[in-house]
């Protein structure tokens, strides 16, 4: 799945300084980068250095344009994830789980917690969302509706705890009452 450049220069950092230049391949992730957009199309920069060499190569076309905007009705601290059919899930401080479009930028639903969402969600092979939030509970969403499955209290809240999925779909988070949890 990843396309190889072979001959670039990485500098190598080995206790706090420049170590060997070496020349690598670097793979870039088909589902990381291509975001289910045809073959082809420009998703990002990269930028090509070699020390030797004064100008860089940059491969900059279509780079800087913004191609949508989506405003929550607060702080947006959690970081975007993305299900393998391209929906953008983002949690915010205004209590919300969004799933949006990836291509357009358009809502397609919203779970309302009753505290703030300021960790960024997981996703189950089934599809299924998980999304944890400061009301104490950890949240299972159907990923296409946004409909809930089941909801787990723990006793502290959920403040910065990103849910994560095991290979047999157990679910793990952990809580401000000191506690790890697993869930199935």
């Amino acid at each position: 799945y990843g396309v190889p450049l072979t001959g670039v220069e990485v500098s190598r950092i080995y206790n706090g300084g420049l170590g060997d230049q070496a020349s690598t391949e670097v793979h870039l992730s088909h589902s990381a980068v291509a975001e289910n957009m045809p073959s082809g199309t420009v998703v990002g920069k990269l930028t090509l250095s070699d020390p030797d060499v004064v100008e860089p190569v940059a491969i900059s076309d279509g780079v800087g344009v913004k191609l949508w905007e989506f405003a929550t009705e607060n702080s947006v601290l959690p970081s975007p994830v993305i299900g393998l059919d391209g929906t953008i899930y983002v949690g915010s401080t205004d209590n919300k789980l969004y799933a949006l479009d990836g291509h357009t930028g358009d809502k397609k639903w919203e779970f309302e917690t009753d505290g703030s969402v300021y960790s960024s969600a997981a996703i189950g092979a089934d599809g299924t969302v998980y999304v944890a939030s400061t009301d104490k509970k950890l949240y299972a969403l159907d990923g296409a509706t946004g409909e809930k499955k089941w909801e787990f209290e723990t006793g502290g809240a959920l403040n910065w705890s990103w849910p994560s999925v095991g290979a047999n779909n157990t679910v793990y988070v952990g809580s401000s009452d000191d506690k790890v949890y697993a869930l199935d």
